[in-house]
């Protein structure tokens, strides 16, 4: 097996993963920024609870709130996210298929960093609206390339590995929820008041992953430069044409019971 195209595709996928992650940062560090945006809501006595004198209860916040948002409010912001994604997940499959995934992961990483650095602006600008129309931007954006991915595993990843290396990729999902609950929560008790600063962290992460994924990865091994000419050997024994003209992973052509 050629080591440069090893290097390659194992490369891409490297990157993919951390595309991912760094997506999926962003998609959740507002469900705890908010905290520190929104003054809490607090519950309601229930009069037929057992009384708890109020004299006893002492609290201590050196947060400023910027927004008094109602419990209804703050879910309309954080399920906004949702509304934009479900939206464009088989566009962007489309897309990644005609035009190649790379093109549709830049756009869909590079738009999702954008709106989240003017995130803060919106908000200042159009209040709460505009924190969910920038939401349902970001959604747009994330379902173009969570689509896009699958293109791009199916395009670099051989059959025999595809299994493992596309739990890699994805696996950036749930390491972006790690590291976006473990950062969010450092800036936001070390910069009190300041919930910009996560915001602002993970959309130039965002831009400069975008940037590094431009320089160094093609949507195909056959558009890259180095691996045109070398390796059409490995292409004719691990990919064949199908009947459309696309590479595809051999696999043996069986007839599928019916049930």
């Amino acid at each position: 097996m050629p080591l440069n195209l090893l290097t390659e595709r194992h490369f891409v996928a490297i990157l993919c993963c951390m595309g991912l992650t760094i997506s999926y940062t962003m998609r959740v560090c507002l469900s705890l920024a908010i905290t520190e945006m929104a003054k809490p809501t607090f519950v309601k006595e229930d009069p037929q609870a057992c009384p708890y004198p109020l004299t006893t209860i002492k609290i201590e916040s050196n947060t400023t709130y910027q927004y008094e948002w109602t419990e209804q409010k703050q879910g309309l912001i954080l399920s906004s996210f949702f509304w934009g994604y479900v939206f464009t997940l088989i566009p962007g499959a489309l897309l990644a298929e005609s035009k190649g995934p790379k093109v549709v992961l830049i756009n869909g990483v590079g738009l999702t960093s954008i709106f989240t650095l003017f995130t803060p602006v919106l908000l200042s600008t159009w209040g709460w609206q505009g924190l969910i129309l920038s939401r349902i931007a970001i959604g747009l954006a994330q379902g173009l390339t969570y689509a896009a991915l699958h293109t791009s595993v199916a395009h670099w990843i051989p059959q025999q590995e595809r299994s493992t290396w596309a739990t890699v990729v994805f696996s950036g999902s749930h390491v972006g929820n790690m590291i976006s609950m473990i950062c969010t929560s450092m800036l936001l008790s070390n910069f009190k008041g300041r919930w910009g600063c996560c915001v602002y962290l993970y959309g130039s992460l965002g831009l400069l992953w975008t940037l590094i994924f431009s320089c160094t990865t093609h949507s195909r091994p056959q558009d890259h430069p180095r691996l045109q000419k070398k390796k059409n050997f490995f292409y004719k024994n691990i990919f064949k044409k199908s009947a459309r003209g696309k590479l595809v992973s051999e696999v043996d052509q069986v007839k599928l019971p019916s049930y």
